[in-house]
């Protein structure tokens, strides 16, 4: 004779999830440009004259706009890799594109430290390598790694 200790109650078995296997129409009509808000610079509030916290808005770039930007980052442009990439990302509140290229020679002349920290968050978005970095100590000599926030690319801007 056989008890309820000797047959244990039967454990249902999930069905593993199904996969959504996307076909090439809903690959290139699906929505996949991401937007961030990144804290930048501090500027006087109109109202109160008080010093507040702006953010910069960026949105993703497309691998077109990549590919270009790879491209004509040859020669002297090299030297304005990382600025061009900064301004082509800037969007406004509504997500339109607000950079252009009037712009590159006039945030050469901005923080570059507020630059490279919104260019962290531009390399991330966009799946672009970073490079690791090192720096001296100034009063030992030893080398310690460094938050790079951009690629090798980005950090010739």
């Amino acid at each position: 004779m056989t008890t309820a200790a000797d047959n244990p109650p039967a454990v249902p078995v999930e069905a593993p999830e199904k996969r959504l296997i996307l076909s090439v129409e809903q690959m290139l009509s699906a929505s996949d440009e991401e937007f961030a808000e990144i804290p930048t610079w501090k500027i006087k509030d109109p109202k109160t004259g008080q010093l507040v916290q702006g953010f910069t808005r960026i949105g993703s770039l497309n691998a077109d706009d990549v590919i270009e930007w790879r491209e004509t980052s040859e020669g002297p442009a090299k030297r304005t890799m990382g600025i061009r990439l900064f301004v082509n990302s800037l969007v406004d509140e509504n997500n339109n594109r607000i950079g252009n290229q009037k712009h590159y020679e006039a945030f050469k002349k901005k923080s570059n430290a507020i630059q490279e920290r919104v260019l962290g968050e531009i390399i991330k978005m966009n799946g672009l390598k970073q490079r690791n970095e090192t720096q001296a100590c100034p009063k030992c000599g030893n080398k310690f790694p460094v938050q790079s926030e951009g690629t090798e690319e980005a950090k010739n801007g």
